[in-house]
């Protein structure tokens, strides 16, 4: 290394020593100071001097850490120079890249002394930096490692034994066990996949390079490290659970851990250019025999050291001793953004009419809001391609004929793939295909890596997992070309082997070695035709860069093909990396069917698409999506595809029958299994929490000493309680017995369809066939084929309260180990409780049985029909239905396609399959070689489990809907009468009815179950929230799901989660449960419309608008696409929709609610009803301490002692434990009526400030964020008496009438924050009686009860426009009958106040203005940017110096090549570079084209030297393909023919 890398130069040297001999006079060093020395030497860079500093420092203190004095004496004089030396903050583009942070010379030296490298010990250093950490060692006794060029040449000027320059996060196998010593301060960061030390598994960069290093010293040796953060200690003095206590357990089992020692950044660091918080690891040699764990938290332990004093009496305790300590590491994260995104929930309905004429037609739909915009764009691009689109995607992908291309593409596909191509080719841009299942994304990705192959271009696929190259594979298969061979960036496994449909492994990924080498070629090898990778190889591109940088060099004018492309953007290191990939790419394609699921996934899909011209920075686009919601991404969404940049289809459903049927005739019996059930599980759940809970803490406690964890066993926890998506793991149970209640019924349907002349495929989720093969034989063994076993579904529940007996022990490298209560470990109570649940679950009669799909299959036999089971069981029971006992017998499995072909082939009459074994199997009504056309039968999926996801569903559906069908198929949706599915059932009929909307149906429902609202979504969340909160006995017999109160609550995703677990609540509270969220919702969703804030739609309002003016306000960068158009703000004239009350109108409605009900009687009724509710309560607490209290006697300890003879000692223990009960009781009763006041003072309060006609102030938020107070009047209180507790905040409402177009709003006391605003607002208000309050109505009014106003509407570019501009997305009508959407701004907006009349202009546009600056002016931009004119030659450009808000800049490498010496330098809270005036254009141009960047003009200053026109890239004029060939008749096979065998084969469209 020393021979490649050059060292210092002489001037260099004779700078390091002038600054070394100021520092030793005593001179204070100051960055201008040192910057002028620089300049006499002829250094300028400042990175230069900035480092040569540092050297300086080193060598200085190298000095003083030799001389012959005390340690305490080197160490004083060792400070006083870091108190002298030039502050290290000075930071660059690079060093910020690099996380280069140096640690300060004191606290090296102490690391070296403790390591005693100043006794002629071997040392290694392996992320050395300028080598402070070194400098109480001999350099010639010291080998170290850096991968920084300039300041490994800093290190060789200093005459190491030896310097490499090493990867540290790679071992360093020469140097294993080597070293006497070693110290080192490696930086943070996050491994792309975890790395395993024997068991334990380490995820952190930093963990992983400190094991590294540790493994070079020698067994007696000792080490030194510095790593980031302090310690977090849990309730029982653990260090925080996860990889962090893994990493020290790891570090305790293996090494002497002397102390680990907390620093604080900001006391000790500040000097260094850092305030992080670090911690010293002092290592004493390797242990002889591995074993222990990090101990628990010490006062010491969490002591931190706040000057250099403190620390160095700390350390020197560990010179010569050995003591133990502990450490967790705290890292920050990046947050992602978790917003749920539902834009393709939209309405479908409207046919999808391919342009391709290709043999097969999926019958497929678009959404209705996109149907026009997406025929007009593919017909744009069959224009513009010759008018021929299956003749210009024959050419492109190589195909000889049309006929070939049939047998590869559907109509559908065809389509995508020609707009892929024509963007590729016309724009270097992308399509996003958002297809959903059944249409074959997968063909349309190949078909694009097919055609790059075949322009000589290397196409690049990207997708999420490994497993993946097996599906694309099999597509290019379909389509002719597995004949290409793929160069695999990920490493060799078996995840990675591409095999063919038969498991052979077809190819594999290179060896590391052969892999490494094509790497650093940076080109693609010969002999591979395309690239493989997953997104995870690409996710550190700074700590693990050479993946990265090969993709780098490979990409420029190659494509780009990214499978599931929402899992690759965002925020993440991957996103961003991604979107400078895709800036090099030749053109793109995206394959998502949730494309927009999270905001910040955009910036990546405006890298290649139209957005990238709308004239706004990445911030402003994420930000946008946020505030606009779903409305806006579907106005997004709609402009794509007008664009031909997005294309979407589904699966028609026009003309099934669907059927959704509610057993309404068996609710009672229903509901009376479902309450029988229910009450045992909440049983189980109770016992756990009161006697399992409790004795899984003690353990723990015992545990935690030895550094262990003990949980309930996962599975187990609240009875199977515990998170899945919709359906919580209790609701698991819940389902099976859903599924077995409603076994009979199915099977009386499928003889039903039978009868019919139809053929029944019966669906399902779940066969419980593993809960067969645990079943015993009522004797304590394993049942076995030929035992006759209970088959009652009690039997789940018997299994359930066994399995909270289990736990788990987490090990200190954890991994877990499974136990199991001994029923006799409990206390007698417990026992009892046991034996009590045990008893009801044995003498309970549930009336279903273990196994539903056996009653069906025997049902079904026994009405004389044939019936295939295409499962993955292995037992069957053959079942008495009479007395609840099953014979076990083996099940023969039949294989899949022979199930499928005899269903189709008539030859078996019913088709069973659960949801997941048949993936891509065949079951529609088709012709086959031994079923004739008037023999194929129509077939019924009965559905007994369906899907909340509508992707799930949908594909479900189509296992019996595909092309080829001779006759539509019918869906029969069977439910049973129990609240919870109904409601969940509703939810998704609601999701799928406009799918449904032109199928025919017999729906036995009622009216009130179609009006249920999807409250799955972020109000519902909100409204779950509440409702948990005002109702804590339900929360808490719902295991508290959302940790209410606690500092991990659960807020996003609230509505789901709750709704899985509602079903262990009784039927009547389910019932319960759903009126009071259906209520609350519709309440929260109709206060969101009047407020204008609801964004889950685009309102439509008939406001027969008419222009008055319209000026631009946000200028667009031009080009080809609407996303490129101006912003215009338009003054309208519109229909006033709502108008406030007239006089009379309110008079009478304040008349009328003064006479209904007085302000004295409902505080009546609420003391009363309040107080009745509190003494309910403390009844309840009263008598839950008497069984609390009666208990004592028989808990674990006390029996102890009786069991010992010690009676005393035992009535002594009750006595105490009775105090304590008695005094907790009396505190539980203090706080619940401290509760209980608490809300009663904030109701009272509201209901003695709104009294009926008061007069009031109704603040509304203006454009500004400043409130604009309106008149208003309260009108009443809403309370329903009915309801179990009226006064619950969320149950009462509050009126108001409100004197404008608001006209009135409606607001649940819950909202504390809305309701006390109009308080404050109202404090000033005199109210001088009711007649004089409606005489200023009336004037007030007047101009709003006119039939048309005036009101500011944006239009054009909306995108851009709503990053600054705020207000609600309408679709509105005009006076001349067309429908535009736009963003109407508040009816208070005033345009002089809110614009201030500047204009936002694209930098790049605005190039003569920023050329026309006079000297010392400045000019802001948008992303916190600001230009300085500084001389005639040069500007300086200032950006923020945080990486999150400034990195864009001060990081882009295309800029950096502009500015001086290619850095931005920190001066103060900035970071500055300079820029020559020659270079301003293309700075522009690049901070317009990436980042969107954009400056606020007045128009004097545009109409002083105008705009430029900047150049846009427009579309190309492809070159046209030639005719088809005509095949000569030998060749020639007939269309007919082909499409035979294209509908045979069904082009395998649903398999991935």
């Amino acid at each position: 290394m020393n021979q490649k890398t050059p060292n210092i130069t002489a001037k260099e040297q004779q700078f390091v020593q002038k600054a070394k001999n100021a520092l030793r006079s005593g001179e204070r060093n100051t960055r201008p100071v040192l910057r002028k020395l620089a300049n006499t030497f002829g250094i300028t860079d400042k990175t230069k001097t900035k480092e040569l500093s540092e050297l300086a420092i080193v060598m200085a203190a190298r000095e003083l850490a030799h001389k012959d004095l005390s340690v305490k004496q080197r160490y004083d004089q060792i400070v006083s120079l870091y108190n002298r030396q030039v502050n290290l903050s000075f930071r660059t583009s690079q060093s910020v890249l690099l996380q280069q942070y140096s640690t300060p010379a004191p606290i090296g030296f102490l690391m070296g002394i403790f390591c005693e490298v100043d006794k002629n010990r071997t040392l290694f250093e392996p992320s050395a930096g300028n080598g402070l950490l070194t400098i109480a060692a001999d350099p010639k006794r010291v080998v170290v490692n850096e991968i920084d060029l300039t300041r490994r040449q800093n290190l060789i000027a200093q005459n190491y034994q030896k310097v490499i320059g090493q990867d540290a996060s790679v071992q360093f196998v020469e140097y294993l066990r080597t070293f006497d010593a070693v110290i080192t301060n490696p930086p943070f960061g996050r491994l792309s996949e975890p790395v395993y030390y024997s068991t334990f598994k380490i995820s952190e960069l930093d963990h992983l390079m400190a094991l590294i290093a540790l493994d070079t010293m020698r067994k007696d040796g000792k080490a030194a490290i510095i790593i980031g953060g302090h310690t977090r200690w849990d309730e029982k003095g653990r260090i925080q659970k996860g990889k962090q206590r893994v990493f020290f357990n790891y570090l305790h089992s293996r090494y002497n851990v002397a102390d680990i020692i907390a620093i604080k950044g900001s006391k000790l660091y500040s000097r260094q250019g850092t305030s992080f918080n670090t911690r010293l690891i002092l290592i004493d040699g390797v242990k002889d025999e591995r074993s222990g764990v990090a101990p628990l938290k010490t006062e010491r332990a969490a002591t931190v050291m706040t000057s250099f004093d403190q620390l160095f009496e700390r350390v020197m305790e560990n010179v010569n001793t050995q003591e133990m300590g502990k450490k967790g590491l705290n890292r920050w994260e990046i947050e992602a953004l978790e917003i749920e995104a539902e834009l393709l929930e939209q309405t479908l309905g409207a046919p999808y009419n391919p342009s391709s004429d290709a043999c097969v037609v999926l019958d497929t739909q678009v959404p209705d809001s996109m149907s026009f915009e997406m025929h007009q764009a593919v017909q744009y691009v069959k224009e513009n391609v010759g008018g021929d689109i299956d003749n210009y995607v024959r050419h492109r992908l190589g195909y000889r004929t049309k006929l070939e291309l049939c047998k590869a593409l559907s109509a559908e596909q065809t389509d995508a793939v020609a707009l892929a191509i024509y963007n590729i080719e016309a724009l270097n841009q992308s399509v996003i295909i958002g297809d959903q299942t059944g249409i074959g994304k997968g063909r349309v990705a190949a078909s694009i890596i097919r055609y790059a192959v075949g322009q000589g271009i290397t196409p690049i696929f990207l997708t999420e997992k490994a497993n993946l190259f097996s599906d694309i594979y099999r597509d290019l298969k379909a389509i002719g070309s597995d004949g290409l061979r793929p160069f695999i960036i990920n490493s060799r496994d078996s995840k990675t082997h591409i095999k063919d449909e038969f498991g052979t492994i077809i190819y594999s990924a290179l060896t590391p070695n052969e892999q490494q080498q094509i790497f650093e070629s940076g080109k693609v090898p010969q002999g591979y035709d395309y690239i493989l990778a997953t997104y995870s190889q690409f996710n550190s591109p700074l700590k693990k860069p050479t993946k990265p940088n090969y993709l780098r060099n490979i990409v420029k004018g190659n494509i780009i093909v990214m499978d599931e492309s929402h899992n690759a953007s965002g925020s993440s290191n991957t996103g961003i990396f991604m979107q400078g990939i895709l800036a090099q790419a030749e053109g793109a394609a995206f394959l998502s069917a949730t494309f927009a699921k999270r905001p910040d996934n955009m910036p990546l899909y405006a890298m290649k698409t139209a957005i990238s011209e709308a004239n706004m920075t990445k911030e402003e686009l994420v930000e946008a999506i946020i505030n606009g919601g779903v409305a806006l991404q579907e106005i997004i969404a709609s402009q794509l595809v007008a664009e031909g940049q997005m294309i979407r289809r589904e699966r028609t459903y026009e003309g099934i029958e669907v059927n959704y049927e509610t057993l309404t005739d068996l609710a009672k019996e229903h509901k009376r299994i479902a309450d029988n059930i229910t009450e045992i599980i909440r049983d189980i759940i109770k016992f756990q929490t009161t006697h399992i809970d409790k004795r899984v803490g003690e353990l723990d406690e015992i545990a935690a000493a030895e550094g262990k964890e003990v949980d309930l066993r996962e599975g187990t926890n609240q009875a199977g309680v515990d998170n899945l998506p919709y359906f919580s793991k209790v609701f698991n149970i819940i389902n099976q017995m859903l599924f077995s209640i409603k076994a009979e019924a199915v099977a009386n349907r499928a003889i039903e369809r039978l009868k019919e002349g139809k053929k029944p495929i019966i669906a399902f989720s779940s066969t419980m066939g593993s809960f067969l093969e645990q079943l015993d034989d009522g004797h304590g063994g394993q049942a076995v084929v030929g035992d006759t076993v209970r088959a009652d579904f009690a039997i789940v529940l018997e299994k359930g309260l066994e399995g909270v007996l289990r736990y788990t022990e987490i090990e200190p490298d954890g991994n877990k180990e499974f136990k199991e209560f001994d029923l006799t470990e409990l206390s007698a109570d417990a026992q009892a409780d046991y034996a009590r649940i045990m008893g009801k679950i044995q003498t309970v009669s549930t009336g279903i049985t273990i196994s539903p799909i056996d009653v069906i299959i025997q049902k079904i036999q026994k009405a004389g029909y044939s019936i295939a089971e295409v499962t993955g069981r292995k037992l069957r029971l053959q079942l008495n239905l009479n007395t609840s006992m099953g014979l076990i017998k083996t099940r023969k499995r039949v294989n899949t396609n022979d199930a499928f072909r005899d269903f189709n082939n008539n030859e078996v009459d019913v088709l069973l399959i659960n949801q997941s074994g048949s993936t891509g199997a065949s079951a529609h009504a088709i012709v086959t070689d031994k079923v004739s056309a008037d023999q194929v039968k129509k077939r019924v999926m009965i559905v007994l489990q369906p899907e909340l996801d509508i992707s799930t569903e949908v594909q479900k559906r189509g296992r019996i809907h595909r092309t080829g069908q001779i006759l539509k198929p019918q869906y029969d949706y069977i439910n049973s009468a129990i609240p919870a599915e109904q409601r969940l059932m509703m939810m998704l009929q609601k999701k799928l009815k406009s799918l449904d909307a032109n199928t025919s149906s017999n729906q036995k429902q009622s009216n009130d179950i179609l009006d249920v609202p999807d409250f799955l979504n972020k109000y519902g969340d909100e409204i779950v929230m509440t409702y948990l909160k005002e109702n804590p006995e339900i929360n808490e017999l719902l295991g508290d799901p959302l940790k209410i109160g606690g500092s991990k609550e659960i807020k996003d995703g609230a509505a789901h989660k709750v709704s899985g677990r509602v079903a262990v609540l009784s039927t009547k509270m389910q019932e319960d449960f759903y009126r009071e969220i259906k209520e609350q919702y519709d309440t929260k969703v109709a206060y969101l419309k009047q407020t204008g804030d609801y964004d889950l739609e685009v309102e439509e309002l008939d406001l027969k608008a008419r222009t008055i003016s319209e000026t631009t306000i946000k200028i667009g960068k031009g080009g080809f696409s609407s996303f490129g158009e101006d912003s215009i703000l338009e003054k309208v004239e519109v229909n006033i929709l709502k108008k406030p009350f007239k006089r009379d109108e309110l008079q009478q409605l304040v008349t009328k609610n003064l006479t209904d009900e007085s302000q004295a009687k409902i505080l009546e009724k609420f003391e009363d009803i309040t107080h009745s509710l509190l003494n309910a309560k403390i009844r309840e607490i009263e008598q839950r301490y008497d069984r609390l209290i009666k208990a004592i006697s028989s808990e674990k300890k006390v029996q102890k002692l009786i069991d010992a003879g010690k009676n005393a000692l035992a009535d002594d223990l009750i006595r105490e434990r009775t105090k304590e009960l008695e005094s907790a009781r009396v505190n539980r009763i203090i706080d619940e009526d401290k509760k209980a006041a608490n809300k009663s003072v904030y109701l009272r309060g509201l209901f003695k400030f709104f009294h009926i006609g008061k007069k009031l102030a109704y603040p509304i938020e203006s454009y500004d964020g400043i409130a604009e107070n309106q008149l208003a009047i309260f009108t009443g209180f809403q309370i329903d008496y009915s309801k179990k507790n009226p006064f619950a905040p969320s149950a009462v409402g509050l009126n108001f009438a409100i004197a404008n177009s608001q006209r009135y709003i409606s607001i649940p006391a819950s909202y504390t924050k809305e309701v006390n605003a109009i308080k404050g607002a109202s404090i000033s208000e005199v109210d001088l009686g009711m007649n004089t309050t409606l005489n200023e109505w009336e004037e007030r009014v007047k101009e709003n009860t006119k039939d048309r106003g005036f009101r500011y509407m944006v239009t054009g570019n909306l995108l851009q426009a709503f990053a600054e501009f705020k207000g609600k997305l309408v679709s509105y009508t005009t006076f001349d009958k067309q429908v535009k959407k736009g963003i109407l701004l508040p009816e208070n907006w005033e345009v002089e106040k809110e614009t201030d009349g500047k204009i936002t202009v694209p930098i790049a546009k605005a190039l003569r203005v920023v050329k026309s600056m006079t000297l010392g002016s400045a000019l802001n931009a948008s992303g916190d940017m600001a230009i300085f004119k500084t001389t005639e030659t040069e500007y300086r450009i200032a950006v923020h110096h945080s990486k999150k808000y400034g990195g864009q800049f001060y990081l882009n490498q295309d800029l950096l090549k502009l500015v001086n010496r290619g850095l931005f330098e920190k001066i103060g809270d900035r970071m500055v570079a300079i820029l020559p005036f020659d270079k301003i254009e293309n700075f522009l141009n690049i901070l317009q084209r990436d980042l969107g960047v954009t400056v606020s003009l007045y128009q004097n200053q545009i109409d002083a030297v105008g705009l430029v026109n900047t150049k846009v890239k427009r579309k190309v004029k492809i070159d046209l393909p030639p005719p088809e060939e005509k095949p000569n008749s030998k060749a020639s096979i007939s269309l007919l023919e082909l499409e035979a065998e294209a509908l045979e084969l069904e082009l395998e469209l649903l398999s991935f």
